[in-house]
């Protein structure tokens, strides 16, 4: 099962929504560590704890280019909208966001 971690730019409030597809998926902000830390380093906790990083951040999209993957990444470019929206074009895509990271060959998968 996929666990994701949000990145800063996304709700906490997200994280119930997503609890029971997503189990063990957390927020940046639980993480002291990275609190306002730069990309890198958020990068580097998203890979050494097995999470999908979630982000609206281009920025990552540029890591991930140069680093690969691990982690994966899930680009969302679905402009501002509501967290209702956010967690229904993730949950809908439960099982493909899973088998597309399960093999470590997807970097990055971007939602529209």
């Amino acid at each position: 099962m996929a666990k994701l971690l949000l990145d800063e730019n996304l709700s906490r409030r997200l994280l119930r929504f997503l609890a029971h597809d997503f189990p063990g998926s957390a927020h940046i902000s639980q993480f002291e560590a990275t609190r306002r830390s730069d990309d890198r380093a958020i990068w580097r906790l998203a890979r050494d704890h097995g999470y999908i990083l979630v982000t609206h951040d281009a920025d990552f999209s540029d890591i991930s280019a140069l680093e690969g993957a691990p982690p994966g990444l899930i680009w969302l470019k679905l402009g501002n909208c509501t967290n209702a929206r956010i967690s229904a074009e993730l949950t809908q895509r439960r099982d493909k966001i899973a088998r597309a990271f399960a093999g470590g060959d997807v970097a990055v998968l971007e939602i529209r």
